[in-house]
């Protein structure tokens, strides 16, 4: 699905639409699935791509979370982002 694609004209509207009938709490699922589902209508290898980085931060998140070092924090962020860099 492209930006200017007809399919793209149907997505958006709807994505808009129910992000807009979501409670504010839980619009950051919507748009998260969203954008999977973005990417998995290009590629499904792109889908399963961003679904093993999202994991993958969602871990490193909670790991930099129980850390009490500042230095390890920034570690394991420098560490996050070369990951999705070299993704």
């Amino acid at each position: 699905m492209t930006f200017n694609s007809l399919s793209f004209l149907v997505f958006l509207p709807l994505v808009y639409l129910l992000f807009r009938l979501t409670p504010a709490n839980l619009r950051w699922a919507v748009l998260l699935i969203a954008s999977w589902i973005f990417y998995c209508f290009v590629s499904p290898l792109y889908g399963v791509l961003l679904l093993f980085t999202t994991a993958l931060d969602y871990k490193i998140a909670l790991v930099i979370d129980k850390t009490e070092e500042l230095k390890r924090k920034k570690i394991w962020l420098v560490f996050s982002i070369f990951l999705n860099l070299a993704v």
